[in-house]
């Protein structure tokens, strides 16, 4: 199956799609990868050796077709360490570390302009800041959680008529925007909140959006609660009833 996808796979998606246990599919991968069957691409990403990325070839100006990463926002805690700062310049992406006093640690990546990365180019930078994650105190940068992030899904020939943009806002302050850009229509999507970095590459390898999810969601609490307010009055009007039914009883009585 590695052999046949035409973009990079985990052993998740192998395993589910197999009915092979995780860990039986997790060493047979190390096995085709030390006998150079397969290839891995960045952590927990097996491609074959047709697929091909580089960080240089994965960068956009927008005109894409598929979720790209512009800036996102990352945070870390328990750091041992006294306060320090570096940067780091790719040319069009910006890297910002930060350690705090208290602990606590701040990754910013900015691409510059109109420039963005698909999840190849995100996860060869990651792998890049390996070095300067083990001097932020950080070993593994999967436990760094993803504060805010910004994605822009582009359409080529494909316009806005007769408005300038449209914005949509979720329950949880995530806002989606679109607009009309040169090329086409752009999908911006802003969201806020604590998440793993591995939802965030999910969502640029085409998952489901994280504003649909939101809205999906806002959607289903709250015919729950309509719900449960029909269920309370409907107790509360039986109560009655009922009281009503011994009154009267204890009437004739």
């Amino acid at each position: 199956m590695v052999e046949e996808s035409p973009i990079p796979i985990t052993p998740l998606e192998l395993s589910q799609c197999t009915k092979i246990k995780g860990p039986t599919v997790r060493k047979s991968l190390q096995r085709l990868v030390s006998k150079r069957f397969i290839q891995k691409i960045g952590y927990g990403l097996y491609a074959n050796w047709k697929y091909s990325v580089t960080l240089d070839t994965s960068m956009g100006k927008g005109e894409c077709g598929s979720p790209r990463l512009h800036c996102l926002r990352l945070q870390v805690g328990g750091l041992a360490g006294g306060c320090c700062e570096w940067k780091r310049d790719f040319g069009v992406i910006r890297v910002t570390i930060q350690r705090f006093r208290n602990g606590s640690g701040l990754v910013f990546i900015d691409c510059v302009g109109n420039y963005s990365l698909d999840y190849g180019a995100f996860l060869i930078l990651l792998n890049g800041l390996r070095p300067d994650f083990k001097r932020l105190g950080v070993q593994d940068w999967r436990i760094m959680r993803v504060s805010s992030f910004e994605f822009n899904h582009d359409w080529l020939g494909v316009r806005l008529d007769g408005v300038k943009a449209i914005t949509a806002k979720a329950f949880d302050g995530s806002f989606r925007r679109m607009y009309n850009k040169k090329f086409g229509l752009r999908d911006e999507v802003k969201a806020a909140g604590s998440r793993r970095i591995e939802d965030v590459v999910a969502l640029m390898m085409g998952g489901v959006s994280a504003y649909t999810t939101h809205q999906y969601l806002f959607r289903t609490l709250q015919q729950l609660e309509i719900q449960n307010q029909l269920n309370a009055e409907n107790m509360a009007q039986n109560r009655r009833l009922f009281a009503e039914l011994l009154r009267r009883g204890g009437m004739k009585r």
